[in-house]
């Protein structure tokens, strides 16, 4: 807007419906959408971490299962239950 120059009837009428006093209905409303907004990124990190977290302990449990039962004798699993061992 150019200096000096008047405001028309539309645009008093618009600034009417604008002002400083906020109700707190509306504060509480941008606030809590301020909230959601900025919680939301944050708990999907947290979720993509945990998932890569479940990646990571099911790629190290299926290695240990692999790489383990080759240490094992097979002893234990050719010995007779028969011989009243619980």
């Amino acid at each position: 807007m150019a200096i000096g120059k008047k405001l028309t009837k539309e645009e008093l009428l618009l600034l009417e419906d604008f002002s400083r006093n906020v109700s707190t209905k509306s504060s509480a409303l941008f606030y809590g959408n301020a909230f959601i907004v900025s919680a939301v990124p944050i708990c999907e990190y947290q979720s993509i971490q945990c998932l890569t977290n479940s990646i990571n302990a099911t790629i190290l449990s299926s290695h240990s299962l692999t790489i383990h039962p080759n240490n094992l004798s097979n002893r234990a699993l050719l010995e007779d239950p028969s011989d009243g061992t619980p």
